[in-house]
Order: C-alpha cells, then sequence, then structure tokens
C-alpha cells in the first residue's frame, strides 16, 4: 500500500457545495421528477456537477417504470364499438353515437 493512502486526510464539503446540496434537497422534495438537467438549469450550475450532488445525497428522479401499462390479472377487456363505423365527414364519431 502507498504511504500516501495511508496519511491521506479527505476534505471536508466547501461550503458553496454544502449551500448547492440544501438548495438542490429542497427542490426535490418540491419536484422529485427532475432530473440532473433540469436541476442543473434551476441552480444554475453545470449538469455533471448537479448529477454529483445528486449521486452524494443519493437522490434519484422519480419517473414511470417499464411495463405500467400492463393490465391487471383477471381484467376485462372490452371491445371497441366504433371500429367498424366509416368516417364521412368531420366529427362524425365525436357527435353522434355508435350505431351498429
Amino acid at each position: 500500500m502507498p504511504r500516501s493512502t495511508y496519511y491521506y486526510q479527505p476534505q471536508p464539503e466547501s461550503a458553496e457545495n454544502l449551500r448547492l446540496m440544501r438548495q438542490l434537497d429542497q427542490l426535490y422534495m418540491k419536484l422529485p421528477f427532475f432530473g440532473s438537467r433540469k436541476m442543473a438549469v434551476e441552480l444554475e450550475i453545470n449538469r455533471k456537477r448537479a448529477r454529483w450532488l445528486m449521486r452524494i445525497l443519493g437522490i434519484e428522479t422519480h419517473y414511470p417504470e417499464p411495463k405500467l401499462s400492463r393490465p391487471a390479472p383477471g381484467h376485462e377487456i372490452y371491445p371497441y364499438l366504433r371500429s367498424g363505423v366509416a368516417i364521412e365527414r368531420g366529427f362524425a364519431l365525436i357527435s353522434g353515437s355508435s350505431k351498429r
């Protein structure tokens, strides 16, 4: 093991980083769906710095997970009633009812 590893003293976070982390945390509580790009725009900092600070704080963006639109087991699938209706004029499907 190198001697420098043994004697290394980590530096505390700067006051600027602590201020940004506090602002980032407050913004995240208000808007948890913001990613690093929008956080960077709101805080007027570099996106890489926003991502780095988010990683330090353990903040992750809330977003829809895959396969959320799958129906629940046992869910009845209703037929589409207007599948055989011909559209002959504008707003034909919106204004009238479906006649089969």
